[in-house]
């Protein structure tokens, strides 16, 4: 009972006739026959959400590998749902947005997030510090004219550039683990790189980064975003998909 209530997704797997899977199947709006997965919420939590893999009495285990996609699918749409609350607890900061679009470009920055600008590099940054925590998560937008399309080595040339003028101390790319991918932004196409960044400070600091490059016909210009975690001794994963989430709302405007 007591580590029920600790989760915040819950999974469990049997039979109808398991107390537990019994206990979560009752919950249900409507009767479901095996094989199946029902999901209710606040079974021994608030706002917990509990996935029941109902399995029928015989081929358990074939019927177990068959629902697990749909499992999976299920327990990530939960997750994401989970990142953005947790994100976006304050709010989108819409003023900040409808001032962008008048400069050509968007984003759903959350209102506890940092911003400011200088000429054409706009900055937007959560840091988050105290005695025992160190939590940066931070965003850099700018544009170059026009709209050659960017290569895998245009862009880490553009990442090194601003490695050198736009972060103090400069940072520098490590070798290791980089990837390039084609990435969709609203209806447009643009190239991304992701990699391990490492300030060039006595104690270095380092983090994964996202780069991309998006073109924007209609305005001539190409912009290129740089977001950046700095979260040492923390699970990275929930703050780069909330970084992920920034980068995918951007939006070019007339």
């Amino acid at each position: 009972w007591r580590d029920l209530r600790l989760w915040q997704q819950v999974v469990v797997i049997g039979t109808p006739e398991d107390a537990i899977v019994a206990n979560v199947a009752a919950k249900s709006d409507a009767p479901v026959e095996p094989p199946a997965i029902v999901t209710v919420r606040g079974v021994w939590a608030r706002d917990q959400v509990v996935s029941a893999v109902l399995l029928p009495p015989d081929r358990q285990a074939e019927a177990l590998r068959e629902l697990l996609p749909g499992l999976y699918q299920l327990l990530d749409e939960h997750y994401e749902e989970w990142i953005l609350q947790r994100m976006y607890t304050t709010g989108v900061n819409d003023s900040l947005k409808g001032a962008l679009a008048g400069l050509g470009f968007t984003l759903d920055v959350p209102e506890v997030y940092l911003h400011g600008h200088e000429d054409s590099v706009f900055r937007f940054a959560n840091p988050y510090r105290q005695a025992d925590t160190d939590l940066l998560r931070s965003i850099l937008v700018t544009w170059t004219e026009g709209t050659t399309q960017q290569t895998p080595e245009s862009l880490i040339e553009w990442r090194e550039r601003i490695d050198e003028t736009e972060y103090e101390p400069p940072q520098d790319i490590l070798p290791k683990a980089i990837r390039f991918a084609s990435v969709q932004v609203g209806d447009l196409m643009g190239l991304e790189v992701r990699g391990v960044w490492q300030d060039r400070s006595n104690f270095p600091a380092a983090g994964p980064f996202i780069t991309r490059a998006i073109a924007c016909p209609r305005q001539n210009r190409t912009y290129l975003m740089d977001a950046t975690l700095f979260a040492p001794g923390k699970d990275k994963y929930p703050y780069v998909r909330q970084l992920e989430i920034i980068l995918d709302s951007f939006r070019c405007t007339e």
